[in-house]
């Protein structure tokens, strides 16, 4: 049994039995002042020790009514105040994947334009490059203890997949081009850096299109995904 589910019965059987006290504390009080009110009379209305009596009962059980309410106010006001702490760090946590994926397109956006403007120098292209692979090494995309949809969990293991192609092949286009001459059209390394770079430039746009849908104020909050090893294992 979990704990939420012992509170609850612990917080239900209180209330039952608060609840059963205060009424026989009731019923005994009505009985010791009225007395028995069938054709035989068997008993007559109760002296002052049976009212002190069932006016003690009363108040035992009115006090545990009071006791059982006040404790569930509270028990609910933590199950509120954790809720509001866990979504507060599963959304920091996404803001974080967010930023990651920003991150990822910059490469792209930065060789398409100088691909367009004709200026894809070496010199620009291992300055561009040195840059990302210091940019791109430190990012992981943590999803430990972190709630997150189907979408966004495909999209961030095609990303990280993606991340690891493009530092490689920016570490063996730096290794390969290191001076002058240098001709893009004939650099088969460069081909493939632009290729990775493209690929993950667009699972990055697809991670950020899921979290946009996650981060919503209207979206709910997902089941748990599966981090089992075997799971970690095939990202």
């Amino acid at each position: 049994m979990s704990a939420s589910d012992a509170s609850t019965i612990e917080r239900r059987d209180a209330a039952i039995s608060a609840m059963v006290a205060a009424v026989l504390g009731a019923i005994t009080m009505a009985m010791c002042l009225t007395g028995s009110r069938i054709p035989l009379k068997c008993y007559e209305a109760g002296n002052m020790a049976d009212w002190v009596a069932a006016l003690g009962t009363w108040a035992i059980g009115a006090a545990a009514v009071a006791i059982a309410w006040l404790t569930h106010r509270r028990q609910e006001d933590e199950v509120r105040s954790s809720r509001q702490e866990k979504l507060a760090a599963r959304r920091k946590g996404l803001r974080l994947l967010q930023h990651s994926a920003e991150d990822c397109t910059w490469l792209q956006l930065g060789l398409n334009e100088q691909r367009s403007a004709g200026a894809l120098s070496l010199e620009f292209l291992r300055n561009k490059l040195m840059a990302a692979i210091a940019i791109y090494t430190p990012i992981r995309f943590d999803l430990d203890g972190l709630d997150v949809s189907e979408d966004v969990l495909n999209a961030t293991r095609k990303v990280r997949r993606s991340l690891v192609s493009v530092i490689k092949n920016s570490e063996m286009f730096l290794d390969e081009h290191t001076s002058e001459p240098f001709d893009e059209k004939k650099s088969e390394k460069l081909e493939w850096l632009i290729e990775n770079t493209d690929s993950l430039a667009e699972n990055a746009r697809t991670l950020l299109a899921a979290l946009e849908v996650e981060l919503s104020p209207s979206s709910p909050l997902p089941r748990p995904a599966p981090w089992s090893a075997e799971a970690r294992a095939n990202t």
